[in-house]
């Protein structure tokens, strides 16, 4: 039945090419947006969870009692 529906449309062909080149231009621009970073900007990210200073936690302890 859906295969009958899908026929029926005029140009319906269009519409998976135009999600793969979608998908492929958005997975490309990811692609060039991360080979372009700089590595001491992904380390810095990459080690952000795993820091702890007294400055950032004091501020998130604050934060919990002011409500």
């Amino acid at each position: 039945m859906y295969k009958d529906v899908l026929r029926a449309i005029d140009g319906v062909a269009i519409y998976p090419i135009a999600a793969l080149l979608l998908f492929m231009l958005v997975f490309v621009s990811l692609v060039v947006w991360v080979a372009r970073l700089r590595r001491e900007y992904v380390e810095e990210m990459g080690n952000l969870p795993l820091e702890h200073d007294s400055v950032t936690s004091g501020e998130r302890e604050g934060a919990h009692h002011h409500g």
